[in-house]
């Protein structure tokens, strides 16, 4: 029986590298940080959050000179992922710095300070008396927009919508095929326990 090359044997096996998705991640970082931030992003966020926060923070500071000198031109729509409210991002990575390990948070830190700093000397109608503190959320934010201030806001999420609870920093409810408005409107509203039931029944029955 004649014997087959071994180049035709290793063309029938499948290459598992064409395979595998590469994640995004933040350059200039250790892989024992990246590592810690991805642990973080299981247990509390979804994959890559951080790399899309850092992202578009960096964005912010080196982009067009308008969006620092107006970056509320725009109402913001109550879904802090599409980068209307450049604040989330920023908050996120705090968040990331404070409940990373000691050495991966230095890391991180240095690499966002160093946007905070290119922001600040860009734009000279923010007011910081000291960088430690968190400057952007009363100058980023807007002190008049109710809107970025809601405890509950819909984030997409594959498959649908969540709803993100901003004060206890966790998901509350189900995933929704359809964005829940109403539902929204009433948590951030009266809050009637009735409404909230009859409007999770009638999210539930349009899932089945």
């Amino acid at each position: 029986m004649p014997r087959r090359r071994p180049s035709a044997l290793r063309g029938e096996i499948p290459d598992r590298r064409q395979n595998r998705r590469r994640r995004a991640s933040i350059n200039r970082l250790s892989g024992s940080c990246t590592a810690d931030i991805r642990r973080f992003e299981l247990s509390r966020r979804w994959p890559e959050s951080t790399a899309e926060a850092f992202s578009q923070w960096g964005l912010l500071a080196y982009g067009p000179l308008r969006q620092l000198a107006e970056p509320f031109s725009a109402q913001a729509c109550g879904i802090p992922e599409c980068g209307c409210d450049p604040g989330y991002f920023r908050d996120h990575l705090e968040e990331v710095i404070h409940v990373l390990p000691r050495k991966s948070a230095r890391e991180l830190r240095t690499l966002v300070r160093a946007l905070d700093h290119t922001i600040l000397d860009r734009a000279k109608i923010f007011r910081v008396d000291h960088p430690d503190e968190p400057w952007w959320r009363g100058q980023l934010r807007g002190e008049g927009d109710t809107v970025s201030r809601r405890r509950y806001v819909a984030r997409g999420v594959p498959g649908g919508y969540r709803i993100w609870d901003n004060r206890g920093r966790r998901w509350w409810g189900d995933l929704y095929e359809l964005c829940p408005d109403d539902l929204l409107t009433e948590l951030n509203g009266p809050a009637d326990q009735d409404r909230i039931t009859a409007l999770l029944r009638r999210y539930r029955s349009l899932k089945r």
